[in-house]
Parts: C-alpha cells; sequence; structure tokens
C-alpha cells in the first residue's frame, strides 16, 4: 500500500499517518508500514485507501502545512436507529422516493475534510448527493432509501472519521427554506420589473425632452403598465397584507405609509395610461418595492441565524447509548433509554444519561456543564451528567434522568425560554413611524381641502410620493447591514442589527474566566526542575493521553529523548514509569506521598494553589525532584481592553464555575475594579445572576461554553468568543472568530459609530419629509417632480451608509 509517511524503527519518533498524533513505543511497527496511534485511526485508515482516496492527506497537507491536526477517529456505533421510521420523520425530508437529511459531523476542521465527506456519492450507489457547510460543521445528504440505508450512510462517515449527528427537526429547517426561496424570488421579480420598467421610463422622458409619436408614447405607457402593475401587486403584497392588519388593529406602522404611496402612485400612474394624460410613475413604485424587499431580506438573514441556538446543544449528547440487559449489551437510541437503566460508557466516548457511577472509575471532562478544562475525578457513588466526556476507564452508570429531563436538556430548555424573552429592541425609525403616518394623512387631507378636488388630488398625490418613506425605511437596516458585513470582515458576527443598539449603550459585563479572559486551555506556568527531570517526565507521560499530560509534554523543555521500559497509569492521580532504571512518579499529591515523605503544606505548594494553579509532583526514586504548576494564563490583551472598557462607562463582573481563590488571583493580575467576581458557579446560577441584572438595566454575556449558553441568551446581549463551545455561538447573539478580548472592544467602538451613522440617516430622511412635504402642500412640487426626487433621498442614506467607516482594527 503506498504512502509517504517515513520507514519508522520501534524507538524512534513516530507520528500517526492519519491524525499526525504521537504514536505510542508499543505500537510502532518495523518496516515501512503507516503507523498509527490506535485502531480507530488505522480503520479510518484503511477505509481511506479501500475507496482509493488516499489523496485526501495530500489535499490536508495543503491546508494545515506544518500543523498538527485534529481528526475524528472511527467509533464503533452501528447507527442502526437511523433506519428508524419514527427517527426520519423526526430528522429528515421524504420527496417522493428520496430522503433529505442532514447531520451534524465531528472533526471537520478543514477544507479537505469537505473535500473528503462530499465524495460519500462516490463511496455509495444511494447517495445522490452530499453537500457540506463547513461554518456549521454540518453536511446534508439527498439519498435513496431503496438503494441505500441511513445507516449504512452514518457508518461510512464514521468510518472516515466523521461521527454524525442528527441536525434537529429537519421539517423546519425545510419550511423556512421554503419562505427564503420566496422571499428571494419575489426579490427578482421586482428586480426585473423595475429593470424593464427604468428602460420604457428612460424612453418615456427622451420624448418628452426631444418629441415622440402619441401612438409611440402610449404603446410605451401601456407596456409599463402591463409590466409593473402585477408584478407591484405580487411582490408588494406583503406590505399590503401588513397595511391592512394595521388599519383593522389600529397600530399604525412602516407599511402603512409605504402601501399608500404604493397604491397612490399605481393608481395615478394607471388613470395616466387609460387617460393618455399625466405622468405613469411606474418606475418610482417599482423601484420603492425592490429597495424595500431588499432591507425586508436583510433583516429576515440575522434573524434565520439566530433562530439556530439550541439544535447543536441537542446534538452534544449521544445519539445512542450502550444498555445493560443481563448477560447482554444493547445500541438504543438515548432518547428511549429508561430510568435505572444501566449504560455502559467506554473511554473517550460522551455521556447520554444523568446518572450515578456503580462500576469503575475514571476521569470526566465536564467542561460542556462547567466550562472548566480540569477533569473531575468519577468512582463509584457519583453523579455523572448527560453531555460530559469519559476521558478514561470504562464506567456503568445507573440513569437516574434521561431524554428531556437531563441537566443538558433542561439547560437548553432555558436557553430556548430565555430566547423567547428576550423583547426585540424598537428600532428608533419604527418608533417614528406612527407618527409620521398620522402626520401624512393628515397633510394629504389639509392638501385636498385647501387646492380642491382637481388640484388638490395632484398635490395630494406629489405629497404621498415625495414623503413616501424609503429614506426613512432604510435610514436604519441599510446602515446596520452595511456595518453588519464590515463587523464580519474584522472577526465580529453580530445576528441582528437590534444588538448593534444595544451593544452601544454602557452596561455591566459579565465574563466566564476560562476562554474568555484567560486562554482556556491547560499549560505550564511554573516549572521548578532541571533538564533531566523533565526529560524524566516527558519520558513517563508518554503513553498518557489525560490532559494535564499533554500540557507537560507541550511545554516542558525536550532535551534527551528518554523510553520508559514499563508504564502504569492510575486512574485519576497520575503514571508511575520506570525509565533508565529509575522509578519516577508524576501525579497528585495522594500518588507522590505513597512513594516520598511530602510536606502537602510547604511553601511552594500553598504558593502554587494560591495562584490558582493545580500542583504535579515529581518522584524519582523516593526523591521529591520537582514541582509543576500547570493552569490557566491571563489572555494578554485582557488587561488593556478592560480598561478601555471601564472608561467607556461600562461595569466589569465575573462569574467563573473554577474555584474561588483562581478568580481572585485573576483578578488581581488584571488590578481592575469588578462589581462582583464569584467562583463555583453553576449554569443555573448564572442564568439568575444576569436575569437580575437585566431587570435592572443593560447587561451584557461573554462566555464561551455550553455552560455559559442560557446566560448569554438571557443578556441583553450574549457574546461567544472564539474557540468556543458551537453550542455557546447558536446561543450567543454575537460571536468572535479572532482570538483575545480585542473583538469585543472593536464592537463597542463599532456599535457607537453604526448609531451615529444611523441618526445622521434619520435626521436627514426626516428633514427632507419635512421641506418635501412642505413644497408638496404648496403647490410647489409636482409629482413628476416629486417622483425624481423621492429615489434622491434613498441614494443619500445609501451613499451615507457605505461610506461610513464604523468597524476598523483596535489600535
Amino acid at each position: 500500500m503506498h504512502n509517504d509517511a517515513p520507514a519508522t524503527q520501534p524507538g524512534s519518533k513516530a507520528t500517526c499517518a492519519h491524525c499526525l498524533q504521537p504514536v505510542p513505543n508499543e505500537l510502532l511497527t518495523a518496516g515501512d508500514e503507516p503507523q498509527f496511534c490506535c485502531s480507530g485511526c488505522r480503520t479510518v485508515h484503511a477505509a481511506l485507501s479501500d475507496h482509493g482516496l488516499l489523496s485526501y492527506y495530500t489535499k490536508r497537507s495543503t491546508f494545515e502545512e506544518g500543523t498538527s491536526a485534529a481528526i475524528g477517529r472511527a467509533t464503533e456505533h452501528s447507527y442502526a436507529h437511523f433506519d428508524d421510521l419514527q427517527f426520519i420523520s423526526s430528522h429528515a425530508t421524504v420527496r417522493g422516493d428520496l430522503v433529505q437529511i442532514e447531520m451534524y459531523l465531528e472533526g471537520l476542521h478543514c477544507p479537505a475534510c469537505i473535500w473528503l465527506v462530499e465524495k460519500l456519492p462516490t463511496l455509495l450507489e444511494g447517495v445522490l448527493e452530499a453537500r457540506s457547510s463547513f461554518a456549521e460543521g454540518r453536511l446534508r445528504v439527498i439519498f435513496d432509501p431503496r438503494r441505500s440505508k441511513l445507516s449504512e450512510i452514518a457508518q461510512t462517515l464514521d468510518s472516515l472519521g466523521y461521527p454524525p449527528h442528527p441536525a434537529g427537526n429537519g421539517r423546519n429547517r425545510e419550511a423556512q427554506r421554503r419562505l427564503d426561496r420566496a422571499l428571494l424570488v419575489r426579490i427578482g421579480v421586482a428586480a426585473a420589473a423595475f429593470g424593464n420598467v427604468m428602460l420604457l421610463s428612460f424612453a418615456l422622458y427622451s420624448g418628452e425632452a426631444q418629441g415622440m409619436s402619441a401612438s409611440t408614447e402610449q404603446f410605451f405607457r401601456w407596456l409599463s403598465f402591463l409590466i409593473a402593475v402585477p408584478s407591484v401587486l405580487w411582490t408588494a403584497s406583503t406590505f399590503l397584507r401588513g397595511a391592512r392588519s394595521a388599519v383593522v388593529t389600529r397600530t399604525p406602522h412602516m407599511d402603512l405609509p409605504v402601501s399608500i404611496g404604493i397604491l397612490a402612485a399605481l393608481g395615478w400612474g394607471t388613470w395616466a395610461t387609460f387617460s393618455g394624460d399625466g405622468h405613469i410613475y411606474f418606475d418610482t413604485v417599482t423601484m420603492l418595492v425592490f429597495l424595500l424587499l431588499v432591507g425586508r431580506w436583510l433583516q429576515g438573514r440575522q434573524q434565520r441565524i439566530a433562530n439556530e441556538a439550541t439544535d447543536l446543544m441537542f446534538a452534544l449528547a449521544p445519539s445512542t447509548s450502550r444498555v445493560i440487559a443481563g448477560d447482554e449489551i444493547k445500541e438504543v437510541p438515548t432518547d428511549t433509554v429508561d430510568v435505572d437503566a444501566l449504560v455502559e460508557v467506554r473511554s473517550g466516548e460522551r455521556i447520554g444519561v444523568d446518572g450515578v457511577v456503580i462500576d469503575g472509575s475514571s476521569e470526566i471532562d465536564e467542561s460542556l456543564l462547567s466550562g472548566e478544562s480540569n477533569p473531575v475525578r468519577a468512582r463509584t457513588g457519583d453523579v455523572v451528567n448527560a453531555g460530559t466526556v469519559n476521558l478514561s476507564g470504562r464506567l456503568l452508570v445507573r440513569a437516574t434522568r434521561t431524554g428531556r429531563d437531563t441537566r443538558l436538556a433542561k439547560l437548553v430548555k432555558e436557553v430556548e425560554e430565555a430566547a423567547a424573552r428576550k423583547a426585540p429592541i424598537v428600532m428608533l425609525a419604527d418608533r417614528l413611524s406612527g407618527v409620521f403616518v398620522v402626520v401624512v394623512m393628515a397633510l394629504a387631507a389639509v392638501t385636498l381641502a385647501i387646492w380642491g378636488i382637481e388640484d388638490g388630488l395632484q398635490h395630494a398625490i406629489a405629497l404621498l410620493i415625495v414623503t413616501c418613506p424609503c429614506a426613512l425605511g432604510l435610514a436604519t437596516p441599510l446602515a446596520a447591514s452595511v456595518a453588519l458585513g464590515r463587523a464580519a470582515k474584522h472577526g465580529a458576527l453580530i445576528k441582528g442589527m437590534q444588538y448593534l443598539e444595544a451593544l452601544a449603550k454602557p452596561g455591566l459585563i459579565v465574563f466566564d474566566k476560562t476562554g474568555t479572559l484567560t486562554t482556556g486551555g491547560l499549560a505550564v506556568v511554573d516549572y521548578d526542575g532541571d533538564a533531566q527531570t523533565a526529560a524524566l517526565i516527558r519520558a513517563a507521560e508518554t503513553h498518557s493521553s489525560h490532559p494535564l499530560a499533554k500540557a507537560l509534554l507541550r511545554d516542558l523543555p525536550l532535551s534527551a529523548a528518554l523510553v520508559a521500559s514499563s508504564h502504569r497509569e492510575e486512574t485519576g492521580l497520575g503514571v508511575v514509569a520506570t525509565i533508565d532504571g529509575k522509578q519516577v512518579v508524576v501525579g497528585s499529591a495522594r500518588l507522590a506521598e505513597r512513594h516520598c515523605q511530602l510536606d502537602r503544606s510547604s511553601r511552594r505548594s500553598r504558593e502554587l494553589i494560591a495562584r490558582g494553579l493545580s500542583p504535579v509532583y515529581v518522584v524519582v526514586d523516593g526523591q521529591l525532584r520537582a514541582c509543576v504548576g500547570i493552569g490557566d494564563t491571563l489572555r494578554p490583551d485582557a488587561r488593556r481592553c478592560l480598561l478601555e472598557l471601564r472608561q467607556r462607562g461600562y461595569e466589569l463582573a465575573i462569574l467563573s464555575g473554577d474555584r474561588q481563590e483562581v478568580v481572585d488571583h485573576v483578578v488581581a493580575q488584571l488590578g481592575l475594579p469588578f462589581r462582583t467576581a464569584v467562583g463555583q458557579q453553576s449554569p443555573e446560577n448564572k442564568l439568575h445572576f444576569v436575569e437580575d441584572e437585566r431587570r435592572r438595566g443593560v447587561v451584557y454575556m461573554v462566555g464561551d461554553g455550553v455552560n455559559d449558553a442560557a446566560a448569554l441568551a438571557a443578556a441583553t446581549v450574549g457574546i461567544a468568543v472564539q474557540g468556543g463551545a458551537e453550542a455557546s455561538l447558536a446561543a450567543a447573539d454575537v460571536f468572535t472568530t479572532q482570538s483575545g478580548l480585542t473583538p469585543l472592544l472593536m464592537m463597542v467602538r463599532g456599535a457607537r459609530k453604526t448609531m451615529s451613522v444611523i441618526y445622521r440617516n434619520l435626521g436627514f430622511s426626516l428633514i427632507y419629509n419635512l421641506a418635501a412635504a412642505a413644497l408638496a402642500v404648496a403647490g410647489v412640487v409636482s409629482p413628476l417632480i416629486a417622483a425624481v426626487l423621492m429615489p434622491l433621498s434613498s441614494l443619500t442614506v445609501l451613499t451615507n451608509s457605505f461610506r461610513s467607516q464604523t468597524f476598523e482594527d483596535p489600535s
């Protein structure tokens, strides 16, 4: 089998041919065969080879030169429940003989992954199409269930290293797509009508200036009429229905003056076409409808992004669990697991239920719920939660809560409820629209009364046209949409226009600590040993997959390359190894005490703990040789950004799931006043704090984990930082694609600049409307001049919005 990996001999440094991670010595093979760190990577590599897809590795190296890839590994799931009719009904859309489904894929990390998963139709004859979204981690598959089962598709993706999960309710997403397509069709029709009618209008304007026969002029009028009237009545029906509801409910809003202007211009143009006298205004009305539909689509696009707040959170729990029934282990859908069922959870798997450990010992990654990167020891009698990861040993868990009753499911529900309670900020243009409608209608009535029916009708129509609130309606969404695009280019993705308005207001900013104020990863912060001891530590930890071991291997200086002749891992405590005849112990105080006389209250230990670091003791042949401090480090830009935020009038607070002494140390490092800085906070505590503060005023939540998701949704604006859990990104109103707190500072500056642009747009629109209305009532502006002036106001707003520099990189 051809492979570009170099030949490797036992005892030499080698990386896995699939995931590029170090290969344990005991798994090394002699010769030119590719080396693998585990059976999962070997399985994936074999699958790629069998299907002739080894060029994946070449493509991957193009995108990741010089980096270490975090590639998915194959699991042992059968995915049999994917073929269940109820599962397909809940998660897929049936189109005749075909089925379409969207799935979240683990391990999508580069364009080479996209290339690989989109080769699915070449691997299974029943798959007709596979299209992936790298940003969302989704794959949309269209397949023929008569030729390929959904479980076969899932198994194939799994064998390639991308375990799939159902992506929520497929029917709802398909219904939303239909609405989106319908609006885009309306925009397309409106654009075509506007373009064609404008060409005909140019001919009519030229004819008025240079002369045109009456028959030719009438032909162009009728052609404009036949294009404009049916297209406008259909494309503008959404505004007309809104105007009707405004009248019925007696709540005037922007749709009412828009519809009045559309119908007035359309009615006058129709009368002028039939009578053969007067301006037809079809170019004005088609342009108005087109611009308003584009503005509505821009607003809806932001809302569609925000509507996917909880699908991914449910996907974080495994879709199947292994239930022990007598001597048999059955893989069943997690939703069907009963309370009191005995569930087996193997190393590296997510737990699907809340329960109590009745057998086994392991360490659990609870970062999904707590946000903290340090694993937690789990032994018999301990409680474990759905969505957390079993890092090491096998566990048997007695289920106490399943399905929608788990803590994860309740957290998802709190996110949904918090998002539903979040009343949208009423935009300034909408607050003005009610008064605007009443004033315009009153002025039209006054104009008719002053001038009489014959002249008054023309002046009233000119008034309705020239004051048509196109510029007023575009002032806010256009400036905000331009700002959203510029913010995205600078690494800040803002899900809605209303959050720009909110970000400009000073308030309380609540920070999660880990991954937000700090880098969120474990690192060696303090090492007091020598180079020889570092070499012994690296040799002892080479075979461990524990997060602390990875930090030691990454950060300790590399000197002599030593090899352990024996290695034993004590679950939750550390490792014991024999290296060059020496017994080397690396681990916790409990493990070190078994091999030497250890003083836990020594000055060194107390110093590390006071700094919020985890002490790792190194004992060599019964002698304490080093004490390593491992912990999270402060982001380099944290203090500078927080200082400017305080200077701009924002208050600061910290809510963390970590220990209180760790939080106190971070506050001391920052050297800034905080309203509150509290540790050991659960997701529920964070949610209640944010809800209480929001009753008092504006509150922002900045976090990166699923444990922050409910608080992010409950805040006035929820901000998820780069590197955060995908579910926190879905629940947040804003998320950053660049590391650090600098993007947060940029957003605050940009939001204030954007509001200035919006106020300028609104100010111009109001001044324009007041002046134009006065001229129309006075009879100075004819309907023809009104048709020319009306688009000029929109162009001015457009120019001001695009020329303004709202979002820039902070200096």
